[in-house]
């Protein structure tokens, strides 16, 4: 069994044009050193305990030891790439990849100059591969990536798919690298350069967050932290100082992006509500107030969303739920109205919510069955109101 990563839910205002050229640098350059195994190798690995050699630094990125490690490394390049680049660019991105693979060689020349062991060297991609996933880290920890798990037995291969958060998927690659460096008594491995990777690229991540150099929508791993996600506002700022001419074509293309985007939260959300996993239902809604998308939930989407926090008890969460359907929705939405005003009945108590509710409601338009269900909901709140109850702010 084995998994691929082949999409995320990660907004994407810009195409991944860097990562396919650096995709295509790799198996390149794989060419030209024969696998790891050929004439330019030596050029290209980064050398222990022979002195200092910054164009090593940067070329040692692109050198892989076998298709398999080629392969491997080029999957993760691809889906950590898309949620990168498409936040800040491809020009920042190819900077910023190319920076991470640098400091990461540098440092660890440095560290190695001193060296005795059997490794001559090292590369490959994954020291900064490891550092775009502690950006992803970092910039969008609750957006997932999807995946697809092959299952192979005898001559029977079975596929499935599903999602995992880019902090699930950072936490367990980081976790078991660092379990098996530990366990390595921190000697140089593959794993403790994975780790030097993260380092960098996590300190660089943290670095361009606290400039405000990136936008995150307000789902960065500082706002999901402290519970209070909201917009930076870098991007909007970015493109008005860019030239004129081009704004409107970068506009165009964000537009598009950003329905894509939009069109698929509102997909998953409704997969997700046929599925019974409220919670993940009430992240996508959440995203999608984000991207100013409200409207693509539909007034049955609302409607079910509520029936089914109702049913589970969350009353906290389905009241403002069932108030943005009265705003929505204000047509034929009386039976609606009484829904919220049990609500407001119940704990944390707010009778007199509920009375401003049912004062808005016209006699004449309602059927017999909602008025003598409004004149038993009115008795309650004015009892509640005469017997004091106390109504939190």
């Amino acid at each position: 069994m084995f998994f691929i990563p082949i999409g995320t839910d990660a907004p994407i205002y810009y195409r991944p044009i860097g990562t396919v050229l650096l995709i295509l640098a790799n198996i390149g350059c794989f060419i030209m050193t024969g696998g790891g195994e050929g004439a330019w190798t030596d050029t290209f690995m980064l050398e222990y305990a022979s002195g200092l050699h910054p164009l090593q630094w940067i070329l040692h990125s692109f050198l892989h030891f076998g298709p398999l490690h080629l392969i491997g490394n080029m999957i993760f390049l691809w889906i950590f790439g898309l949620i990168i680049e498409g936040k800040i660019g491809t020009f920042r991105f190819l900077a910023l990849y190319l920076l991470i693979g640098v400091a990461g060689g540098f440092i660890e020349q440095v560290l190695m100059l001193g060296y005795d062991g059997i490794s001559q060297g090292s590369g490959g991609a994954s020291l900064a591969i490891f550092g775009l996933m502690s950006l992803a880290l970092i910039w969008a920890p609750r957006n997932e990536i999807s995946f697809v798990g092959v299952v192979v037995f005898m001559f029977i291969v079975r596929t499935f798919t599903f999602e995992v958060t880019i902090m699930t998927v950072s936490g367990w690659y980081l976790g078991t690298n660092l379990l098996f460096a530990w366990l390595g008594n921190f000697a140089v491995s593959s794993e403790m350069l994975h780790l030097l990777g993260a380092a960098v690229g996590g300190s660089i991540g943290w670095g361009m967050l606290k400039q405000n150099w990136v936008d995150c929508e307000g789902w960065d791993i500082v706002s999901v932290w402290n519970g209070k996600p909201e917009s930076q506002g870098y991007f909007e700022s970015y493109m008005d100082r860019q030239n004129p001419a081009k704004t409107d074509a970068a506009d165009r293309l964000i537009s598009t992006e950003k329905r894509n985007k939009t069109q698929k939260l509102a997909r998953k959300f409704r997969k997700l509500l046929a599925e019974g996993d409220l919670a993940g239902a009430l992240d996508r809604r959440r995203k999608l107030s984000l991207l100013q998308a409200d409207d693509l939930l539909t007034r049955e989407d609302l409607h079910n969303l509520v029936k089914q926090l109702v049913a589970d008890n969350q009353t906290a969460s389905a009241i403002p739920i069932l108030e943005e359907f009265l705003i929505r929705f204000p047509e034929n939405s009386t039976r609606h109205r009484l829904k919220l005003v049990e609500l407001h009945l119940k704990r944390p108590y707010r009778p007199r919510e509920a009375q401003q509710l049912l004062t808005g409601l016209s006699a004449d338009s309602l059927t017999d069955t909602e008025r003598q269900h409004a004149e038993k909901l009115a008795q309650r709140v004015n009892q509640m109101i005469a017997d004091g109850v106390y109504e939190i702010a």
